[in-house]
């Protein structure tokens, strides 16, 4: 009879024997010993984790999702730490993939639930470990405090910032840190003495260098190098081009002479080159093409007002880009030699990462690097930013990651055709967005995952014991093929058919009435009278934006929202959204 008392060895673990006894000498013996009492896991060096999941097809996905956060909603105290390393290392990456950040298991299965797209991010995989790209942005992107939780945590940033600021300290007569870092409740005054030229953009060149090489010291690499306008001084560092003190030295010496150069400004036009140079007068000049129909003019304020009334009665929709700088036009020459003669006492070497030119949008030639002229023609001439775009994304299935503060490469970026919106992320948050800097930084290495881009995971799991967890299994999309039985149906009494005398009868022909939409306002009459919020869902063929022209010209407040692969706020007048993703990124639309 079956003995029912516990188990309980008093000398070692419990050992067992079974016999298996066969016909014709088959016999097999085999012991068997208790596995030794699992170490608890140890504490993760972060407070956040960065979830993965994956499926074979979008229901699947899904089903993984719901499976997970049912799962985590039973357990609340399960260590998170050791969920994400099971789902990481313990789980197959399937082509749909989803990842998330989140601090306890109860936060993630809410947003599991809620699937907000501004917070869990969908992907599909672009291949085997898919090329990076790096795009550095130029000035303006700005903001006190960027970047503040990564200087705090990760010791490769903090050591490039600091050597870069300790250099640049030394050629100022204010402290850099105390507006790049301001104390609470400080920055607003910062981010107004972050409007110089020569203050923003050495901090800014220092922040990209530094980030690009946390990246580096992460395992993502990049595979090539682009930058805007003063970004591409950046990239070249990076590269190679320049030492990192001399790029610092170059882009201190570029701002302080934009301090002197007289006030004028840009226009951003939404409307491809050759329409644009039909336009302009003599007195302007293109000053970037950023997109196949997005073109920016640079030039005296005179000649921008006289500009901007002509767009106007065209019903052209265009921007004032929020610069007091002519950049990149002839306003530049006065600065032109002062530059020159710098570059000239520079060591300038042939570039070991290829750089995307702004000047051709083909890669930079050891001639041009090395050139002193070619960068001073960087500085004065066109950015070509539109056409590094299309080399670029001639090799499909790249990654673009913006390198820099803000997201206005980003977006740029998503406008070329040849691009993805999946395949553009930025490395560093929006000032709008409500996120620690470190835990955001998290999430890029989850979606650069998603995309197939695999980072050094072994700095996340640290030397903490980590245990693989019995999680929820895949959700198999079963379908059922079985061919059940036919029944007998009783057939209906059907009428039988009876001949029409009349011809009237005998067939039928639809009519459209063509008419406009029901407005509550008289368009011809009334636009000018009751201004008003207007909110409108941009097209691609021009509708939009000719309607929006016409509405500010009769002082209305227009917002104008284009689709993209999230939500996010360009400006206050201009916004991103993913129509397929649902409610949420209305919803955050709705609040603002």
């Amino acid at each position: 009879m079956p003995c029912s008392a516990p188990w309980v060895s008093h000398q070692g673990p419990r050992r067992a024997g079974i016999n298996a006894l066969g016909v014709g000498g088959t016999n097999a013996h085999a012991i068997l010993e208790e596995a030794p009492v699992r170490a608890p896991s140890e504490e993760s060096d972060f407070p956040f984790h960065i979830l993965c999941l994956s499926g074979q097809s979008k229901s699947a996905l899904d089903g993984n999702s719901a499976a997970l956060a049912s799962y985590l909603e039973a357990n609340p105290d399960v260590d998170l730490a050791d969920v994400a390393y099971t789902l990481k290392q313990g789980r197959r990456g399937f082509a749909k993939r989803r990842v998330l950040v989140a601090e306890t298991a109860l936060q993630a299965a809410a947003l599991l639930r809620d699937s907000d797209p501004r917070q869990v991010f969908s992907h599909d995989r672009l291949g085997d470990a898919p090329e990076v790209v790096f795009s550095f942005p130029g000035g303006g992107a700005q903001y006190a405090g960027m970047g503040r939780d990564l200087y705090e945590t990760e010791p490769a940033f903090a050591d490039w910032m600091d050597r870069g600021l300790d250099h640049l300290q030394a050629q100022l007569d204010y402290d850099i840190r105390a507006l790049w870092l301001p104390p609470e409740g400080d920055e607003a005054a910062a981010n107004a003495q972050l409007q110089k030229p020569s203050v923003q953009l050495p901090l800014i060149m220092i922040l990209e260098y530094a980030l690009a090489q946390l990246w580096i010291s992460w395992g993502v690499r990049p595979t090539a190098l682009v930058g805007h306008s003063m970004g591409e001084n950046t990239a070249a560092c990076l590269a190679g081009v320049m030492s990192f003190e001399d790029c610092i030295d170059l882009v201190l010496l570029r701002g302080r002479l934009f301090d002197t150069v007289p006030a004028g400004g840009m226009l951003s036009i939404a409307l491809p080159l050759e329409e644009v140079k039909a336009l302009i007068g003599p007195d302007l000049d293109i000053a970037s093409v950023n997109a196949p129909s997005l073109t920016a003019v640079s030039g005296p304020q005179a000649a921008l007002d006289a500009l901007a009334a002509q767009l106007t009665l065209q019903e052209v929709d265009f921007q004032r880009i929020q610069i007091d700088i002519a950049a990149h036009s002839r306003m530049l020459v006065g600065i032109l030699q002062d530059y020159g003669d710098f570059l000239r006492g520079l060591s300038l070497a042939a570039p070991q990462i290829p750089v995307i030119s702004n000047r051709t949008g083909q890669p930079l030639t050891t001639a041009q690097a090395t050139d002193p002229d070619y960068w001073v023609g960087q500085l004065r001439n066109t950015v070509l930013f539109s056409s590094c775009i299309e080399s670029l994304a001639a090799t499909p299935g790249r990654v673009f990651l913006e390198v820099g503060p803000g997201k206005a490469l980003s977006a740029l970026t998503q406008m070329s055709p040849a691009v993805q919106p999946a395949q553009v992320l930025s490395a560093l948050r929006h000032p709008d967005q409500q996120i620690a800097d470190d835990a955001y930084f998290f999430g890029i290495i989850g979606r650069l995952w998603a995309c197939g881009v695999e980072a050094d995971w072994d700095q996340i799991w640290g030397e903490a014991t980590r245990h693989r967890l019995a999680l929820p299994g895949y959700a198999f999309q079963r379908n059922r093929y079985f061919i059940a039985p036919g029944t007998q149906q009783q057939p209906e009494d059907v009428a039988l058919p009876r001949r029409h005398d009349a011809i009237a009868d005998w067939g039928y022909r639809p009519a459209w009435r063509q008419r406009l939409a029901d407005c509550a306002v008289d368009i011809v009459t009334e636009l000018g009278e009751a201004p008003q919020n207007w909110l409108l869902f941009a097209d691609d063929c021009g509708h939009a934006a000719a309607a929006a022209t016409q509405l500010r010209t009769a002082g209305h407040r227009v917002s104008l929202v284009h689709p993209g692969d999230t939500y996010a706020k360009l400006d206050d007048d201009s916004y991103i959204l993913a129509p397929e993703q649902g409610r949420f990124g209305y919803g955050a639309l709705w609040q603002i």
